[in-house]
């Protein structure tokens, strides 16, 4: 009896104030004791100006407001910050049903990261499968799923038929035996590996991708000829869709283009070289680049007891002159580049140690 006399002077008061009334207000109202049916009567009724914003609703939960109460406001109330990612990871900690979860994200405009890495946030903060098979639809992944988003997904507890969705979807994958031995290791199931093998295939390194390898042989212009082949290895892997498609220490071949004395000046001998083939999935694959861009200082002692013993003065190492797909490195043309740099001369003599780092570009996409 007194609830509902206490109830209709709260509701009296109200109406002759003429308020609208607001989130805090029905904390007020749940804190006093009036009951859901009262609290949603009161929401029906009377003008309102309730935040639908997804903190606004986890502070009324965090405050004990039941949940048709919530619901009420997420259908009556206005939210004014957009629906993303981050909302729904802190609406799935604060304990929300997949029901309402689905309704907001229906009802609200919202965009949503979906890739492998914020599905798994996800989950593991307790959004049901349903919740996140909603936010696909509403915002499509914009990158494919990489073998290390289907470890990630599967680690994360997701159910073979959602990865298995997944893969069909947006998967692309280049995977070899081992990485399917990984992915086994990780609990990947044979029936979804199954699938992955099967949508294996080649694949391409994008126009204008660097490519810096470096040098296992040397290679001297009083000793090699034109033609002759250099051994290298790459120095930074390469990635493809966020995927290691060519990983560091991959094989790969350098070859001497010209060598010739230019000018009348002592120290003008000049070597080209280009990067001829790049081994890839276990198979060499042949390289289309530019010039080389840079080449960076050597690591140890090594380098230093070469540029000793060939008494170095300086070079520097540019493109040619007019484009074509070598590189230029010209002896004598940099005396600037100090006694610290890679290409050493003495006389006409040129030499590129080993270990020297040479960055290619890619001049066409490389099919693999």
């Amino acid at each position: 009896m007194m609830q509902r006399v206490l109830g209709f002077l709260l509701l009296s008061a109200l109406a002759a104030a003429q308020t609208q009334l607001t989130n805090d207000d029905l904390v007020k109202l749940v804190k006093a004791g009036m009951s859901e049916d009262f609290v949603l009567g009161l929401i029906q009724q009377q003008p309102a100006k309730l935040s639908a914003d997804a903190s606004r609703l986890i502070d009324l939960k965090n405050s004990g407001v039941h949940d048709r109460i919530i619901t009420a406001v997420a259908q009556k109330g206005v939210a004014q910050e957009p629906l993303n990612t981050d909302s729904l990871l802190r609406l799935g900690k604060a304990g929300f049903s997949d029901t309402f979860i689905l309704d907001l994200v229906d009802r609200q405009p919202g965009r949503f990261a979906t890739d492998a890495a914020r599905l798994t946030e996800l989950k593991e903060a307790g959004v049901s499968e349903r919740v996140v098979a909603a936010l696909i639809r509403k915002s499509p992944p914009q990158e494919p799923l990489t073998v290390d988003g289907v470890t990630r997904l599967t680690k994360a507890g997701f159910s073979e038929e959602f990865v298995l969705d997944q893969i069909k979807q947006r998967g692309k994958f280049n995977v070899d035996a081992m990485q399917l031995i990984d992915l086994k290791k990780a609990g990947v199931s044979e029936r979804i590996l199954a699938v992955m093998a099967g949508r294996s295939g080649g694949g391409e390194i994008a126009r204008g991708t660097e490519i810096t390898i470096r040098m296992i042989d040397s290679i001297d212009s009083e000793r090699a000829k034109e033609g002759d082949q250099f051994h290298a290895s790459l120095e930074d892997p390469i990635t493809v869709g966020g995927e290691v498609i060519v990983p560091k220490g991959a094989d790969a071949v350098v070859r001497l283009v010209a060598e010739k004395e230019s000018g009348k000046f002592t120290g003008k001998t000049e070597l080209t070289v280009e990067l001829v083939s790049l081994t890839i999935k276990g198979k060499p694959v042949a390289m289309n680049t530019t010039s080389v861009s840079q080449a960076s200082k050597s690591r140890g002692s090594r380098t230093a007891k070469q540029a000793a013993a060939v008494g170095a003065v300086g070079a520097i190492i540019g493109a040619i002159a007019g484009g074509g797909k070598g590189a230029a490195i010209g002896a004598g043309a940099g005396a600037a580049a100090g006694a610290g740099a890679q290409i050493f001369m003495k006389g006409q003599r040129v030499l590129i140690p080993t270990e020297t780092e040479l960055t290619f570009t890619t001049q066409a996409a490389v099919q693999y």
